[in-house]
C-alpha cells in the first residue's frame, strides 16, 4: 500500500478537522466560482512562473475542477469520507507538474496562488469577508491538496533516484568485474616476470617496479571490492532483516585466516586464530564474514609488526587485535564513517572498510567497539547480544 493510499484509507488530522462542521454556504460559493478561479490561477500563474510558458494547463482544467468541487462537496456534507475522495484525487497535480519539470517550489507557488485566488473569489461571490471558520475551513482543504501533490511529486522523484542509482549499481558492477578480471590477469603475468628475474641484483631495479606496479593493482582491486561490498550492504540495509544460523565459529575464522595469510606474511606478520574449536554462535554468517574481511584487511594493512589476532570471549563474539601504530583518540569518532580516513600511515585508501563492518554489525544487532593506544596496537570487538553466542 502506497503512502497516498493509506492516508486516503485512514484520513489525517486535516480530514477530521476538515469534516467536523458543514459549510453549506462557503460550498455554494466555491461551486459556483469553480470556472473563473481556473480561469484567474491560470493567468496568474503564466504570469509569475516562467516555466509555465512551455507547458499546457489541460491537465490542470482537467484536475482542478474537480478538487475544487471536492473540498465544496467536503465543506457542505462534513463526511469523512469526502475528506478521503479528496486525498485520492490532489495527487494527480502533483504527478502532472513533476513529469513536466516543475521544482516542488514551483509546485508549493502554484498552491500560493491558488489559495490566495480561491479567497478572492470566494469573498466576491458572498460579498463579504470570510468569518475566522470559513477561512480555516478552507486553508484546511488546500492545505489537504498541498500536501498529496507534494508527497506525490516527492514519491516520483524518489523513484528516479532508486531508479538511476540500481542502473548505476548494475553499471558498476559489470565495469568492475570486467577490470578486476583484467587486472587479476595483469597481476598474474607480473608474478611470472617477477619469477623470472630471480633474486640477484642484475634486474634489481626492474624487479622493484613489478613490485611496485603488483601492489598497486593490488589496492585498485581492494578499493573496487569495498565498493561493490558497500553497494551490496546497502541494498541489503534497504531489503530486510539479518538471517541468523548457529554454527562453529573457529572454521570460519579458520577460512578468513588462511585467505589472508599470503597477505600477512608478505608483510613479515604473524595471523592468528584464537577462537577455541566448538565456539558455537548464532548470527548470519555472510555478514560476520563480511565484518571480519574489512578488520583483518585493515590490521594487516596498517601493521608493519607483530601478530594480527582473531579471538573471542565473553564480551565479543569474535575480535581482531593488531599491534600496529594505533588511533589518535580524536579520530575514534569518525573513523567508521564512509569515506572518512585517519591518519594513513602512507597507505592508500578510499576510507569503506570500517564503515562497511560497522554498518554489517548493525544489521546483526550489535555494534563494533574500539580500544587503541598509539604504538601498541588496536583491538575491534564485534558485540553482538549475549543470547547470539554460546559454547
Amino acid at each position: 500500500m502506497t503512502e497516498n493510499e493509506h492516508i486516503a484509507k485512514d484520513p489525517d488530522p486535516l480530514a477530521h478537522l476538515l469534516s467536523s462542521r458543514s459549510f453549506p454556504e462557503l460550498a455554494a460559493a466555491l461551486r459556483a466560482g469553480i470556472d473563473h478561479i481556473v480561469q484567474a490561477w491560470g493567468a496568474a500563474v503564466k504570469q509569475l512562473l516562467p516555466i509555465s510558458d512551455k507547458l499546457t494547463f489541460e491537465q490542470l482544467r482537467n484536475d482542478l475542477p474537480n478538487v475544487l468541487a471536492l473540498i465544496a462537496h467536503t465543506l457542505e456534507t462534513a463526511d469523512p469520507q469526502e475528506a478521503a475522495n479528496l486525498l485520492q484525487r490532489a495527487p494527480s497535480h502533483g504527478t502532472s507538474r513533476y513529469h513536466e519539470g516543475y521544482s516542488q517550489r514551483e509546485l508549493l507557488a502554484e498552491y500560493w496562488l491558488l489559495r490566495r485566488t480561491v479567497v478572492q473569489e470566494l469573498e466576491a461571490q458572498l460579498d463579504r469577508r470570510l468569518t475566522t471558520p470559513e477561512g480555516l475551513a478552507m486553508d484546511l482543504g488546500i492545505d489537504m491538496a498541498v500536501q498529496q501533490a507534494v508527497l506525490a511529486y516527492t514519491d516520483h522523484q524518489q523513484q528516479q533516484v532508486r531508479s538511476a542509482t540500481q542502473t548505476e549499481a548494475k553499471f558498476l558492477s559489470f565495469l568492475s568485474h570486467d577490470l578486476r578480471n583484467n587486472l587479476n590477469t595483469i597481476t598474474l603475468t607480473l608474478e611470472l616476470l617477477r619469477g623470472r628475474l630471480g633474486q640477484g641484483n642484475e634486474f634489481a631495479e626492474e624487479a622493484a617496479e613489478i613490485d611496485s606496479l603488483r601492489d598497486s593493482i593490488t589496492c585498485t582491486i581492494a578499493g573496487m571490492e569495498r565498493m561493490l561490498q558497500w553497494e551490496r550492504l546497502r541494498k541489503r540495509t534497504a531489503g530486510g532483516t539479518a538471517q541468523l544460523r548457529r554454527f562453529d565459529l573457529h572454521p570460519v575464522v579458520a577460512d578468513l585466516v588462511r585467505e589472508h595469510s599470503i597477505e600477512a606474511e608478505r608483510k613479515g606478520l604473524q595471523l592468528v586464530n584464537d577462537v577455541p574449536r566448538g565456539h558455537m554462535i548464532e548470527s548470519d554468517r555472510e555478514l560476520l564474514c563480511l565484518i571480519l574481511h574489512n578488520l583483518i584487511t585493515n590490521a594487516i594493512k596498517y601493521s608493519s609488526k607483530g601478530t594480527v589476532r582473531v579471538a573471542s570471549d565473553a564480551d565479543c563474539a569474535v575480535s581482531v587485535s593488531d599491534e600496529g601504530p594505533g588511533i589518535q583518540e580524536q579520530q575514534l569518532k569518525t573513523i567508521f564513517q564512509a569515506f572518512q580516513r585517519g591518519e594513513s600511515h602512507g597507505q592508500s585508501g578510499v576510507g569503506l572498510g570500517l564503515a562497511i563492518a560497522a554498518q554489517a554489525a548493525k544489521l546483526l544487532g550489535g555494534e563494533i567497539r574500539v580500544t587503541s593506544k598509539v604504538g601498541v596496537g588496536s583491538t575491534f570487538c564485534v558485540a553482538v547480544p549475549q543470547s547470539a553466542v554460546g559454547s
